[in-house]
């Protein structure tokens, strides 16, 4: 028997932008395949740090690629705010203030506008999908379909592959 792992430079941080699908998330892919081609350039984590720090990303520490870099990506990408910051930066043993944290969030935010357009056309994809069950939606290369008699009421999201996530018992309430 063989057991095979692997883990994907960054994948975390890929996938959402090659999910959303625009022309800011591609800059950010361009940073990855910039950086695949040549591993001497600043990765995305250190190119994100400088942007917060506002510093040339070369001159970003390993420590703040990872608590001004990795952390925030990867806590704020998906819609996390200042919660999924300090739980990730416990996680990756960093630490910051209440305002510290506001200003990554604030300005994480506002260098990756085109991830907040990407949650805001999946929230509105949903909240259709749930106005119109059966009938299916995009959000950048995602589909959403909300079947309302599957499991107390399903939202399926189908990524590019075919596969669906499958988020049962969906309700929302005002």
């Amino acid at each position: 028997k063989t057991f095979l792992w692997a883990d994907w430079s960054a994948i975390e941080a890929r996938v959402l932008p090659w999910i959303a699908d625009s022309e800011g998330a591609e800059e950010v892919l361009d940073v990855f395949r910039t950086n695949d081609a040549d591993k001497s350039l600043p990765d995305i984590y250190r190119i994100q740090a400088g942007k917060l720090l506002k510093k040339p990303a070369a001159e970003v520490t390993g420590k703040e690629r990872q608590s001004h870099g990795k952390v925030p990506v990867l806590a704020l990408g998906f819609g996390g705010s200042i919660g999924a910051l300090a739980a990730m930066a416990r996680a990756y043993g960093a630490s910051f203030t209440e305002d510290e944290m506001r200003s990554i969030v604030d300005g994480w935010r506002e260098e990756n506008k085109w991830a907040v357009r990407l949650w805001d056309q999946i929230w509105q994809a949903v909240l259709w999908c749930m106005e119109n069950p059966g009938l299916p939606r995009t959000a950048g290369r995602m589909t959403y379909v909300y079947d309302a008699d599957y499991m107390r009421g399903t939202l399926f999201g189908v990524l590019p592959c075919g596969r669906p996530l499958v988020y049962p018992g969906l309700r929302w309430q005002e």
